[in-house]
């Protein structure tokens, strides 16, 4: 039978692989978004800054964003046990 510490490790690893698998499917979706926004705004005949500018600017803003969801979203043993205690209806001993 498994050691309850190797189930937790395990569960933390599941967990923040599905993070970061969530992250890079947003990061890579938005990314799309943007090349195209860009290859619009090189089609209407703005100025080149611009065109090239604005993708970069919301590039970095959704760069920040995603950091910040991960960093919100990631576990760690601790909290992994903490949230594990609290979805069985056990009492963590402190």
């Amino acid at each position: 039978m498994a050691e309850l510490t190797d189930v937790l490790h395990e569960f933390v690893a599941r967990y923040r692989a599905r993070i970061v698998a969530k992250a890079a499917i947003l990061g890579a979706l938005s990314l799309g978004v943007l090349a195209v926004l860009g290859w619009r705004l090189r089609l209407a005949h703005l100025h080149p800054g611009w065109s090239a500018w604005l993708p970069m600017t919301l590039a970095c803003g959704l760069v920040a964003s995603l950091s910040w969801w991960v960093r919100r979203h990631w576990l760690s043993h601790h909290s992994a046990a903490a949230h594990l205690d609290q979805a069985l209806g056990l009492q963590q001993v402190t």
